[in-house]
Parts: structure tokens; C-alpha cells; sequence
């Protein structure tokens, strides 16, 4: 899994050509441990939160996406973004999607979609929370037309957000970039989403 996400994150993310330095062997090995510190601590048991990943047909990890319980007023934005009303009106539980990412040679198949819709599922059924909400970076086009085309709307921005980036010597560097939140609500807790789309 943290192969898929250093891959995903800091080798084949969506502006990986525009940016001047690309992670060297050493480096992906240190932010593989680092990537694999932080999904531990986020999605380890008994956190009400969960890491889903997909899978070749040999074994092979090529996705994942993590969810996390959480409420409005929690969610790791700026000062600035949570003045925003969606953050800022009457705090409420929220399921909080990230960590999405594919293999770059396992894209275009349909297997984003399909964490997404699987981790929607287990949000109404294992974590029992209606709405879902994510940030993705302003500049991530395929991103933000792939939630978009699965129903989020664009709920707040985040002009402050900070954004990890390999830096020499295999070191993470924040750099920072403006986020778009995004939002969804899945219906009644205990309703099928599947049958609520058909």
C-alpha cells in the first residue's frame, strides 16, 4: 500500500512533469517509511477509520483510499478555510475520504470510481455517518472531474493548504497550495447507496 501511495503522491501525481526534482531510489525508500508512519497512525485499528485497497488479480496492491470519522470543525485546514460556512456552521460528524491513489499504469480503469463507491458503502455501513467530505488540490483536473462526475460538490477553499513534496536527500518538504473542498451526502444511514444511484 505505501508503494501505491509514494507512487501516486510523490512519483506519478497529476503535475509530476512541471516539477523540477524527481525522487530518487534512496529518497522513495525513505518516503515509503514516512508514508507508512502516517496511514499506521490514521487508519490503525480501533480508530474509526479504515484503509480500503484494490487489488490485481495476483495480489498486487495498485490503489487505495483511506476514511477517517471525524466532524467539520476537525477537518486539517487553515484558519482562514474553516470560517467557511460548510466548515463553520453547526459542526457535525463527517466522514473524511484521502489517500486515493492509483498506479499510473493502472489508470483510466475504472478503479478510482470504484475505491470511492466501496468506501462510501463502508461509510454507511461500518462507520454509520451521511455525508463525506474531502479536499483535493485546486490544480488536480482529473481529480476533480472524477469526484465531480460521482456527485461532490465543491463546498469551501482552502488557500492555505500545505501540500507534501520530496525534497533532496528523500526529505518531505510543505509547499503550499490552494485545496478545494468537497462534499457529498449519501442518504439515510442503514440505505443501500447502491440502490439510491440505480
Amino acid at each position: 500500500v505505501t508503494q501505491v501511495a509514494v507512487q501516486g503522491f510523490f512519483v506519478a501525481c497529476y503535475d509530476a512533469a512541471t516539477r523540477a526534482l524527481a525522487p530518487e531510489p534512496r529518497s522513495l525508500e525513505q518516503l515509503r517509511l514516512q508514508v507508512y508512519d502516517d496511514l499506521s497512525l490514521r487508519y490503525g485499528l480501533g480508530r474509526g477509520s479504515f484503509l480500503l485497497v484494490a487489488r490485481e488479480a495476483n495480489g498486487d496492491v495498485i490503489g487505495c483510499i483511506g476514511v477517517e470519522s471525524s466532524y467539520t470543525s476537525r477537518l486539517p485546514v487553515s484558519a482562514e478555510a474553516k470560517r467557511a460556512p460548510f466548515l463553520e456552521e453547526s459542526p457535525r460528524p463527517v466522514a473524511y475520504m484521502s489517500n486515493l491513489a492509483v498506479l499510473a499504469s493502472c489508470r483510466g480503469r475504472g478503479i478510482g470510481r470504484r475505491l470511492i463507491r466501496e468506501a462510501e458503502e463502508q461509510v454507511l455501513a461500518r462507520l454509520r455517518l451521511r455525508e463525506v467530505a474531502l479536499m483535493v488540490n485546486a490544480e488536480n483536473d482529473p481529480a476533480r472531474r472524477l469526484y465531480e462526475s460521482l456527485g461532490y460538490s465543491q463546498t469551501f477553499e482552502d488557500r492555505w493548504a500545505m501540500r507534501a513534496v520530496a525534497s533532496a536527500g528523500g526529505t518531505v518538504e510543505k509547499v503550499r497550495v490552494r485545496n478545494l473542498g468537497y462534499s457529498r451526502n449519501l442518504g439515510p444511514v442503514g440505505g443501500s447507496l447502491w440502490s439510491q444511484l440505480a
